[in-house]
């Protein structure tokens, strides 16, 4: 019941946040950053425990470590590079966190196929897109667009073989994760669009809910189908 609370939490608190944002009230939302992942932090260590419930936690203290780096951004590239860091650790526990979910085994299917297909097209076309704006950052971001493309990719391998319906809500927050990181290159290396930092943040908020509440479903699930058979 806490965690349900908590994550209530954080939709109150992101919204306010998003609404401070289209507002421009830049002073208020520097200062309310640090507290976005704290509440999903809460909901997931308040959960039953479970094997990789550490790897949850550990994606979402990184991305919160990533969220305070990069407010200060704007002051030194090095400030956005440990960011970058951060959160491509953040990427790097969600790959631990999916590979140790290995649900029912499944030989490869229509999904993962397509899939396959979709991730590395986007990571050509993203790469292709970047590389003559990005300078110095040329490797580290191409670093963090593969690692971003294996999370959606090991995502994508274990997919077929999880049961619990929370797993399609995993995969639309793997998915929105992508969409986040992808506007923000996009926004700070090619071309800087019309509220940007609302849809950066929208989106990341949005995957982190739905990444957070779809695998504490199947958990939920889980561990019922559990207690039925004992």
């Amino acid at each position: 019941m806490k965690q349900i609370i908590y994550r209530g939490i954080f939709i109150i608190v992101s919204i306010l946040y998003l609404v401070l944002l289209l507002l421009k009230q830049s002073d208020i939302t520097t200062y309310m950053k640090p507290l976005l992942m704290l509440p999903l932090v809460f909901a997931v260590g308040l959960h039953t425990p479970f094997p990789s419930k550490k790897w949850l936690i550990g994606a979402l203290l990184f991305s919160w470590l990533g969220d305070v780096i990069l407010i200060f951004s704007d002051i030194a590239v090095l400030f956005f590079i440990a960011g970058l860091i951060a959160f491509l650790i953040t990427h790097i526990f969600f790959i631990s966190l999916f590979l140790i979910e290995k649900g029912k085994e499944n030989s490869a299917n229509g999904l993962l196929i397509a899939g396959s297909i979709l991730i590395i097209s986007y990571f050509y076309v993203f790469v292709s897109l970047l590389i003559p704006c990005l300078g110095e950052m040329k490797i580290p971001v191409i670093i963090y667009g593969a690692v971003v493309s294996c999370m959606l990719l090991t995502l994508l391998c274990r997919f077929p073989g999880w049961v619990s319906p929370g797993k399609n809500l995993v995969l639309a927050g793997a998915v929105t994760f992508v969409v986040s990181d992808s506007l923000l290159a996009i926004n700070k290396f090619y071309y800087p669009f019309w509220e940007a930092s609302f849809f950066i943040m929208f989106s990341y908020l949005a995957a982190q809910f739905s990444i957070v509440t779809g695998f504490l479903k199947m958990k939920a699930g889980t561990r019922n189908s559990e207690l039925g058979r004992s």
